[in-house]
């Protein structure tokens, strides 16, 4: 509903070039370049969950964080996300995707070769 600024999740915490976020049971749960898995329940303070998550891409399964392979799509109630140098779209459960935006190459927010996202899910 509303944001703020809190930690800078590129500062001497560790943090490497965050790539997804994820919340579930109260916590955010954020995934470094480097597969670090990190907790917070306000955003601001950090706990590392496990320094051997091995992707930097998270997604909730059945209640617990797992993993993703970097090519995986996000998969949201009534869509499937992927990207790169564009964002596509699919229905849940079709491989059909279409494009539905193209990054620009000197953005601030996305790198032309990678999508990142943030899922969160209600309680």
């Amino acid at each position: 509903m509303s944001w703020e600024a809190c930690t800078d999740a590129t500062d001497d915490d560790g943090f490497t070039h965050v790539r997804s976020t994820v919340f579930s049971k109260g916590l955010f749960y954020t995934a470094d370049a480097n597969g670090v898995l990190r907790s917070s329940p306000d955003g601001d303070a950090w706990t590392v969950v496990d320094d051997g998550f091995g992707s930097p891409y998270a997604a909730v399964v059945d209640g617990v964080v797992v993993p993703l392979p970097e090519d995986a799509p996000a998969e949201l109630v009534n869509a499937r996300l992927r990207g790169g140098s564009t964002i596509e779209r699919a229905d849940p459960g079709s491989e059909r995707f279409t494009p539905v935006y193209t990054v620009p190459n000197d953005n601030n927010v996305f790198q032309e070769f990678r999508f990142a996202y943030a899922l969160g899910y209600p309680e």
